[in-house]
């Protein structure tokens, strides 16, 4: 359950800045705006950001990005399944830690319609959407990292 708040050594749950995640508006040099990122840069009384969450599991090999929002004031929630797997420190140069992420499945609620599902399975050769996360920085409490698509995240464990 994402929303138990365990201090246990097996995992990162957060919330914080920065976006991740499968694609969406391009940036300059034409490269994928994350979708985290998209969300966040809306404005006004139309789109209202309730938070930006991620789980990380990696003895289980799992993460969980959530955002929260309202869009005219009807609550929507967006989730991204993903697989994750370290990646060897000499891949890196050593300099940092990093998980290669598979985006299997993104799924929409928006009020109380049902939940729409949609596997990504059919992305990538039947790999789904690929990335990595570097960790920069963890202590207790915060986590600093870039993604693959140049996302720099600050994010701090949920109390």
């Amino acid at each position: 359950d994402d929303d138990d708040d365990d201090d246990d050594d097996d995992g990162s749950s957060s919330e914080g800045g920065g976006g991740g995640g499968v694609g969406g508006e391009k940036e300059k040099g034409g490269d994928a705006k994350p979708m985290g990122r998209t969300i966040s840069t809306f404005s006004g009384d139309a789109v209202d950001n309730r938070g930006n969450f991620q789980d990380i599991d990696a003895f289980k090999g799992e993460v969980l990005n959530r955002a929260e929002l309202a869009i005219f004031r009807v609550p929507l929630e967006v989730e991204i399944a993903a697989s994750c797997a370290p990646v060897d420190p000499g891949a890196t140069g050593g300099e940092s830690r990093r998980l290669a992420v598979a985006f299997r499945k993104v799924r929409l609620t928006l009020g109380s319609l049902p939940t729409l599902a949609i596997p990504l399975g059919w992305v990538n050769d039947g790999r789904g959407p690929e990335g990595w996360l570097d960790t920069t920085y963890l202590d207790d409490d915060m986590r600093l990292g870039r993604g693959d698509k140049g996302s720099t995240f600050v994010t701090v464990r949920r109390k």
